[in-house]
């Protein structure tokens, strides 16, 4: 069903959880969420049992993929590539330039390993080159479609504009106020509008449509379903239509919570003078790594 932008933005629910993301975001409301990380512990690292107060400490706290690599250095790894596509996008004809840049986002995000998130995608992106279609021309297909006043999630299947958690990485770096929104973040910002949905009882007891966000399982042992009593959220597995109207909520969403912090004059230090939106979403990806079944 067709996304209308003005009609999101009216929505009671939508306008009350950029408010309340907003707060999380500065501070004012603690997002009071702990778990033990089985990563860290595996590597016998003192700091495995993660606790945060505020989403700030969920920002300091991330790592990627090793516990050593730290915010700063995924910038150093992702700015080149960033500058890449889109240097590669703006000439005339370098497919070469879009095509590698897309293959180093995609390795990057499946933590430097040829795991299943690189080698399908991978596989998906030459497919649909090999019928005919660039990687300039799905891109430009996918920045089109999310740019739209309408925004139409069934122009994402598998056949057509791929969405999912290596994707919406590319897409990240080709576009601003675009979110990562992987499992990691897809639950993070569930556990949060279950919070938010908690304080509208009892005129709430299930998700509002406009705040129905996909999720999707771990692949270790980490719980990554927010869903909590009647708050369900769906699984976007393999779902491209679900994972995309999720992301493009996301980007809505944060966007204008970090942009109401903006007009309020109360945008901590924390987020950065530049690209705000990455550093929130970092913190997200680590305070939704895992949702202890208590928590929910």
């Amino acid at each position: 069903m067709p996304i209308v932008l003005e009609e999101f933005l009216e929505d009671e629910h939508v306008q009350g959880f950029i408010r309340y993301f907003a707060d999380v975001i500065s501070g004012d409301e603690d997002v009071n969420h702990e778990y033990e990380d089985r990563f860290l512990l595996k590597r016998a690292r003192p700091y495995a049992q993660r606790t945060f107060q505020h989403l700030e400490n969920a920002f300091y706290a991330y790592y990627w993929p090793e516990p050593d690599n730290t915010f700063e250095d995924n910038m150093d790894v992702l700015d080149p590539v960033k500058d890449q596509l889109r240097n590669a996008r703006a000439e005339d004809d370098n497919e070469d330039g879009v095509f590698y840049s897309i293959a180093k986002t995609l390795w990057w995000g499946a933590g430097y390993s040829g795991t299943n998130l690189y080698t399908q995608n991978m596989a998906w992106l030459q497919k649909m080159i090999g019928r005919g279609t660039s990687a300039t021309e799905i891109l430009n297909n996918v920045e089109a479609a999310f740019d739209a006043e309408t925004f139409e999630p069934e122009l994402f299947d598998d056949d057509t504009l791929r969405s999912n958690a290596g994707y919406t990485k590319v897409f990240a770096l080709m576009k601003d106020d675009f979110v990562i929104y992987d499992s990691r973040v897809a639950a993070a910002i569930g556990l949060l509008i279950v919070r938010y949905c908690e304080r509208q009882a009892p005129a709430l007891d299930e998700l509002p449509e406009n705040l129905e966000f996909g999720r999707s399982s771990a692949t270790g042992n980490d719980n990554r379903d927010p869903s909590h009593a009647g708050f369900i959220f769906p699984d976007f597995e393999g779902d491209h239509s679900l994972h995309a109207a999720s992301n493009w909520r996301a980007n809505v969403i944060l966007s204008r919570a970090v942009a109401l912090l903006e007009g309020e004059d109360r945008r901590p230090e924390w987020i950065g003078a530049d690209d705000a939106l990455r550093t929130v979403e970092a913190a997200l990806f680590m305070l939704g790594k895992h949702i202890p079944i208590e928590a929910g």
